[in-house]
């Protein structure tokens, strides 16, 4: 049986730290911003809290709207990393 909320966790915190990195951000200003919470990016990381289907969407909502993002800063990551953390290698990609 595939456990889903490792995967959502891996998701959430690979955009997160994405994102932080492109913007040169602390994770918990990325927090902040995307969940209105400092330090739940913190707490995952940690796997020091659970998160809600509500909770994952409000936060991939926030980090899928090109508004969030600066000018020049592909939001692709976002497709990417569900792709990835959904559907594994993309057809015709080498291993």
């Amino acid at each position: 049986m595939i456990r889903a909320e490792p995967i959502l966790r891996n998701v959430i915190l690979t955009v997160a730290r994405d994102y932080a990195k492109a913007h040169r951000l602390p994770l918990d200003r990325v927090s902040r911003a995307a969940y209105g919470d400092g330090r739940f990016l913190g707490l995952l990381a940690k796997k020091k809290c659970s998160f809600t289907v509500e909770k994952f969407d409000k936060v991939m909502a926030w980090f899928a709207d090109p508004k969030n993002w600066a000018t020049g800063i592909a939001t692709t990551v976002v497709d990417e990393c569900l792709e990835d953390a959904f559907y594994g290698e993309k057809p015709g990609s080498k291993a």
